[in-house]
């Protein structure tokens, strides 16, 4: 009587292989394929600088002066201009350094 073949998914392509197409590499397993020539990824998209993202949604940062915390607020929001952590109304404003910097590149 034969026994019935088990098979194992690959974590990088997500086939399935018998054992012995697979190895067991950084904790997961692996086809052979996959490490010999690992199928190729789409390119990640380009990534927006910080200052340029607070420029252009209008957004102003705050940094805490008890806790230290920084956080962004819209300017027009309605919420309270307190820190979310330790409600303290002491707040500096981050933004005027960050136009300076992005002002002068």
């Amino acid at each position: 009587m034969r026994e019935a073949a088990i098979l194992y998914q690959c974590s990088v392509c997500k086939r399935k292989h018998s054992f012995e197409r697979v190895l067991y590499r950084k904790g997961t397993v692996v086809c052979k394929q996959c490490i010999t020539a690992p199928p190729s990824r789409p390119e990640a998209k380009p990534v927006k600088p910080v200052q340029q993202s607070l420029q252009a949604s209008n957004l102003v940062m705050f940094k805490c002066q008890d806790c230290k915390y920084r956080f962004t607020l819209r300017s027009n929001s309605r919420i309270a201009r307190a820190c979310p952590y330790c409600s303290s109304r002491r707040l500096d404003t981050l933004n005027s350094a960050l136009n300076s910097l992005v002002g002068s590149s």
